[in-house]
Order: C-alpha cells, then structure tokens, then sequence
C-alpha cells in the first residue's frame, strides 16, 4: 500500500485539545477528527501535505470538540460523521451528516477507518481505529479516563466501553488522546494498560468513584 496514513496531531484551543488531521498519501484525501478552534490552522497543516479534506469525524458533541465543524464546512465539501446517540445534539444539515454506529467503516483512498462504539462520556461517544492507530476522544487519556459525572454521562457504559471494547485492542496501537493531559501526546496501548489504572478496575462502584475522584484541566 505504499507510504504509512498521515497523522497530524493539532493542540488547538484553551482547553488543551487535541485535533487530528490524517490523511492517505496516494489519494491525498484527509479526514479532521474533532475540528475545533482554529480551522485556519487545520487548513494550513491540510496545504502544507496537499490534502484534500474530506470527512469530518466527530468522537462526541461537547463544544470544545465540535466548534470548528460548522466554521470548516464553509472551507470544504466534507460529510460530518457521527454516531447516533449524540446526533440529537449537534444541529447539523441532514445532508451533511451521516449517522453511524457501531462496526461502520470509511474509507480514505485505499485506507479503512474503523468506528468504535464507545459510550460513557457521552451517549454517542466514539473512537477510531486506522492502521494501528487508535483516536480516543475523551474516552481514553494516556493516564485516565474522561468524566462520568455530568449529564448524561454513565459510568456503567464507560467500564464496559474500557473493558469490553478497548482493552483487547492490540498493545501496538498508538494510542491519539482528545486532549493533552499526560506527560506524553500519544503512546502505545500497551504502556497505556500498563499505566492506566482506570483499565484495570473491574467492580462498576469502585471505577465510579475512582474516575468521580479525579480531575482533568478544563475537562468537558
């Protein structure tokens, strides 16, 4: 297949956020995940690599992670892809949207995007798998996990989205955050498990005060 996906990792914003333009090097289409906050500077990194933006996916609907989709889409002609359980809360044009669920696949030239029902965080909380990279919204820090303590969060959603969904996922996986809050931007799962003690609680009250227990900068 030639040349490996391109993966720009964007902090953006001032709540820390992590924007990710990635991009297939033979077609040169791109995909942005999570476009928030300067959607010059997504377009700039888009330029410098002529890619052509053509997707826009979303891991979840909180602001800091969606703020830029409507500003882009004046930009470009892309889809805006998100999963159904926070469909009801981005008003977007139905023709610009496609609403996805779990196993949904996209495709970038010849690479395949992976959709990963991952609910806790939100609803409709997703991530994405693309040739051993892994965009974890705010379901997975390298260190932690995102809140389930405000609306309607669920902590009984995120330890099975951890457990059931995450964990047997390869330990080569580079592990892409929606924000950055660790010591390092990204890292291999399998440091990640080693390190994350919120993958390791199984019991459903202990992970919810643990998780309740902790605080992030900024955290939506």
């Amino acid at each position: 297949m030639g040349a490996e996906l391109l993966v720009h990792q964007l902090k953006l914003g001032d709540m820390d956020n992590f924007v990710y333009l990635i991009g297939d090097p033979e077609s040169r289409e791109a995909a942005v995940i999570d476009p928030a906050w300067d959607v010059e500077a997504i377009l700039a990194a888009a330029a410098r690599d002529s890619l052509r933006i053509t997707s826009l996916l979303v891991t979840h609907y909180h602001h800091d992670h969606t703020n830029g989709i409507r500003p882009l889409m004046e930009k470009v002609r892309a889809r805006v892809y998100v999963n159904r359980g926070d469909t009801p809360h981005l008003k977007l044009s139905k023709t610009d949207t496609v609403v996805v669920g779990a196993r949904h696949e996209l495709r970038l030239g010849e690479r395949v995007i992976r959709f990963l029902d991952t609910p806790g965080h939100t609803a409709g909380s997703q991530c994405f798998l693309a040739e051993g990279n892994l965009f974890t919204g705010d379901t997975l820090f390298i260190g932690a996990c995102g809140r389930v303590d405000f609306g309607e969060c669920s902590a009984k959603q995120m330890l099975h989205s951890l457990r059931e969904v995450l964990l047997p996922l390869p330990d080569d996986l580079l592990v892409w955050p929606g924000h950055d809050y660790d010591d390092v931007p990204c890292a291999r799962f399998g440091e990640v498990k080693r390190r994350n003690r919120a993958l390791s609680i199984t019991d459903e009250e202990v992970f919810r005060r643990y998780v309740t227990g902790a605080r992030w900068p900024n955290e939506e």
